[in-house]
């Protein structure tokens, strides 16, 4: 079985959320699962792989709205001629030429409407129609995405796995400051709004630069800390820090632009993430037949 992952940095990476998770689910696919893994702008021969995964299309190094939109109806054109399982894996939201949804507002959620244009809207929605199921990372994500564009019947949400072995509770809450955590980010940190947060809940708050912690530092920093604010700009399809925040033991405190918050329990849905993601992945086509039918 040869699956395919169609995504715009190399895997695998650990540049950032959307390659941590992929590097992931590619190193926990199921056994007699071969991955392989090409930027938007390859030409791999479909024909050769029993399923595709679009994780991400959008160009690195500035290329600007067209190319984002040239390969989504590229690879929806593909995807139109291909006999086997095709999924969009959406971690971000791609329909939105900001790619941060400020054209929707999340609390009541309702579409603003915005200087994008429809040419990306239009294309993620033709690329959405030629694949067999699009996955989301949230409830959340789901709604704010299908208030821009209409979605397909096929939909399925499923949580991005986290590590669970390195995430974990290390120091007691009480041995812990009651101090909050926080990075800035021009897109990930809402400073007025996490400060907020912040008084309403009577707490200190640190804020580190976003990146300035070494990723396998991460946990032994969360540690550190009773209380995580996230208070982003743009609308986070899943918010990977939640998850792993709340594994670690704090208490993340948040707006409605993190669509971690939007499950009831983000860590058991990280938890059963990978395998919920390959069974999706997996499954036949409707009708019986095909590729992963056979293999099954």
């Amino acid at each position: 079985m040869k699956v395919l992952f169609v995504h715009a940095r190399p895997l695998p990476s650990t540049r950032g959320g959307a390659e941590l998770t992929l590097s992931q689910l590619m190193a926990e696919r199921p056994a007699g699962v071969e991955v392989f893994a090409v930027t938007p702008d390859a030409d791999p021969g479909l024909d050769r792989f029993d399923a595709v995964v679009i994780a991400g299309l959008r160009p690195e190094g500035g290329l600007g709205e067209e190319a984002e939109y040239a390969f989504a109806d590229l690879w929806a054109t593909r995807l139109r001629g291909y006999s086997g399982r095709s999924v969009v894996s959406e971690h971000d939201v791609q329909p939105c030429a900001m790619r941060d949804a400020r054209c929707v507002r999340a609390e009541p959620l309702g579409y603003l409407g915005c200087r994008c244009g429809r040419a990306i809207p239009d294309a993620f929605r033709r690329l959405y129609r030629s694949c067999s199921v699009v996955r989301f990372l949230s409830p959340g994500q789901r709604r704010v995405i299908g208030s821009i564009i209409a979605l397909p019947r096929d939909t399925r949400v499923i949580a991005p796995p986290i590590d669970l072995e390195r995430f974990r509770v290390m120091v007691p809450w009480a041995d812990r400051p009651d101090r909050a955590l926080a990075f800035a980010d021009p897109l990930r940190h809402n400073s007025p709004e996490a400060e907020s947060i912040m008084r309403a809940n009577g707490l200190d708050m640190d804020v580190l630069a976003y990146g300035a912690v070494e990723y396998e530092a991460m946990p032994a920093l969360l540690n550190r800390y009773r209380h995580v604010v996230m208070a982003p700009v743009a609308y986070h399809g899943f918010g990977r820090l939640a998850a792993e925040a709340m594994a670690c033991g704090c208490k993340v405190l948040g707006n409605g632009r993190v669509g971690a918050l939007t499950w009831a329990d983000p860590v058991e849905a990280a938890r059963q993430g990978s395998a919920a993601f390959w069974r999706m992945v997996l499954e036949p086509e409707p009708g019986g037949g095909g590729r992963l039918a056979r293999w099954l």
